[in-house]
């Protein structure tokens, strides 16, 4: 989608996008399809689920947000809009080119890191609205060596070889390194390309 749609609230100076809290008994994606129909009049079809974000909050309490796919507006919805007064002033569309010109920066790293998402076709994990950073306790040398003692079959037993997958998941920060050695498309992985592929995660 080319297009964000925000909406700007009378007691904030930026924009924001639709949502809000979840009910007692509600789903995540019932709550957004409600929370858009309150605020905006229109029930458009919400899609797939593109990130969730944990929103640390000191005054609120921290939160985890779900941020969904909104889709496009045809002309029909567009004409049905109509604003919650009590909540909304005005909307407009923005590119995420101009996200930065309009809201604070959290925000505008939650927008564009799920605008990401949906051009990847992928879902997105955030704290505050960026990507986590993965400890990393072992470089690619060490971890090319396990791969290749698991590959060679170089353990003593089953649970060896269970914490020798374990050591290499949280070295490279990819839980599904085990996986790429046992259950690869590729018949003969290399221990380079397994670690290459986990590395990149």
């Amino acid at each position: 989608m080319a297009f964000r749609h925000e909406v700007q609230t009378p007691d904030k100076d930026h924009w924001d996008i639709p949502g809000g809290y979840v009910e007692t008994g509600e789903s995540p994606l019932r709550a957004a399809v409600r929370e858009v129909r309150e605020e905006l009049g229109i029930t458009p079809r919400i899609g797939r689920l593109l990130a969730v974000d944990w929103a640390p909050n000191e005054a609120e309490g921290d939160k985890v947000l779900y941020l969904f796919d909104g889709g496009q507006l045809d002309r029909e919805q567009l004409d049905d809009m109509q604003l919650q007064a009590d909540e909304l002033k005005s909307f407009a569309f923005h590119t995420p080119e101009q996200i930065t010109e309009h809201t604070i920066p959290r925000l505008t790293r939650r927008i564009l890191a799920t605008t990401e998402a949906r051009n990847e076709a992928t879902l997105v994990y955030l704290e505050h609205g960026q990507r986590p950073r993965r400890p990393r306790g072992m470089n690619r040398d060490e971890a090319v060596g396990l791969v290749q003692r698991l590959i060679a079959g170089s353990y003593a037993d089953d649970a060896e070889c269970d914490v020798m997958i374990t050591t290499l998941g949280r070295g490279t920060g990819c839980p599904h390194i085990g996986d790429y050695i046992f259950w690869a498309s590729d018949p003969a992985p290399t221990a380079e390309t397994v670690v290459d592929r986990a590395l990149a995660y």
